[in-house]
Formats: structure tokens, sequence, C-alpha cells
């Protein structure tokens, strides 16, 4: 698991970030989430969520009074698939600021939310956003080093495929 504290100055707005979750930190995740005061009714199905060990899923909740926000991304089948559940849970947490805020949900101020979320986001996410990087990583954790990840005439690494 990746975990990230994002402070957005603009809006003095904390969120927890959560990547590549399993569902062995859904007690970490719950305690977060209890912190932020979660109805009993939303706790269960983020507990349900957290606990099922899906693949491609996520969550957030926002507490509008504490400015804060937990937003999780479970682990990923894929590149794709992970970019998608980030976009899918950023977006949800820009809709939450938007109707708090009072702003237009379609609006510049809530794309600009949206965006210095991301690039806060990104420097610790950005070896999930790429199916190669992913799997070199995936070695380099497995075998305890890259070989197997040649390097090709053009200069290009090649995936290690077992």
């Amino acid at each position: 698991m990746i975990r990230v504290d994002v402070h957005i100055p603009k809006w003095d707005y904390e969120v927890h970030c959560f990547f590549a979750v399993t569902e062995y930190w859904t007690d970490v995740i719950m305690e977060e989430l209890w912190y932020l005061q979660i109805p009993a009714d939303k706790a269960k199905r983020a507990y349900d969520n957290l606990s099922s060990g899906e693949l491609n899923t996520g969550l957030c909740f926002a507490n509008p009074e504490l400015r804060e926000a937990v937003l999780v991304v479970a682990k990923a089948s894929e590149a794709s698939e992970f970019i998608n559940s980030v976009s899918h849970e950023n977006h949800h947490l820009a809709s939450y600021v938007a109707k708090q805020f009072g702003l237009d949900p379609t609006g510049e101020e809530v794309a600009y939310f949206a965006g210095e979320l991301m690039k806060e986001q990104f420097p610790y996410i950005k070896h999930l956003m790429c199916d190669c990087c992913r799997k070199k990583i995936y070695h380099e954790r497995t075998h305890g080093d890259d070989r197997g990840y040649g390097v090709s005439e053009h200069g290009r690494l090649t995936p290690y495929l077992e």
C-alpha cells in the first residue's frame, strides 16, 4: 500500500490517499474513516468494499466540517484500471468540494482542485500507471533484482514475463 497525505492550500483541504490497497489494510483505513466521523451505514459499505479483496475498486469519503477526506484505490488488474479508479475517486472528491463550497461542478475552480490533487498524488503513484513499470517492480520485488528486464537493440526495457 502507498499512503499519501495531500494538502490543497487554496481550500485548506487535507486528503488521506491510500493506493494499491489490499484487504490487509482494512482496519487502518477504517480508523481513518472513523476519525472523519463516517456514518454507520457508509462505514459498513466501506468495510465490505475494503475487506472484499476485489481489484479495481475504491472509495471516497469527505467530512466538510473538518475539511478532510479519505480516498482509497485498491490494487488494479492493469495500469489502465488503476488510472480509471484514481480518476473516478478524484472526481468524487472534486464533486464533494464543489458542493461544499457552492462551486459550479463543471467550472474551472473544481477542475483546478482535481488537477492539484492529481499533481500531488502523481510522484507516489506514477509507477502504477504503466504496465511495464508495474511488471518491472514486481520482478524486482520477487527476484531481488531487475535481471530478466533486458534492453532491446533500441534501448528500451522489455518486460520479463513469467
